[in-house]
């Protein structure tokens, strides 16, 4: 998460402590309102985990469920 933080600094200049603050709260909202395995997904992404493996996860989270991914991400600022 300290990668995200730093650039969510260097693009708004925002300081550190205060940009730590902003990357928690967005993760928070996303983590609340995406369905699963996004959800748990984004904690595992803001801990650095490979995005090719949190792709794989996906697809076997996902089998069985209606609608994708992108219909989740697009659905959850809507509420």
């Amino acid at each position: 998460m300290d990668e995200l933080v730093q650039e969510v600094s260097r693009r708004t200049g925002l300081s550190q402590d205060q940009s730590r603050s902003a990357v928690e709260a967005v993760l928070g909202v996303l983590e609340e309102r995406l369905p699963e395995p996004a959800g748990s997904m984004v904690d595992q992404f803001a801990g650095g985990q490979a995005p090719q493996d949190m792709a794989q996860q996906a697809a076997q989270g996902a089998e069985g469920q209606s609608g994708s991914v992108m219909d989740a991400v697009k659905n959850v600022f809507k509420s």
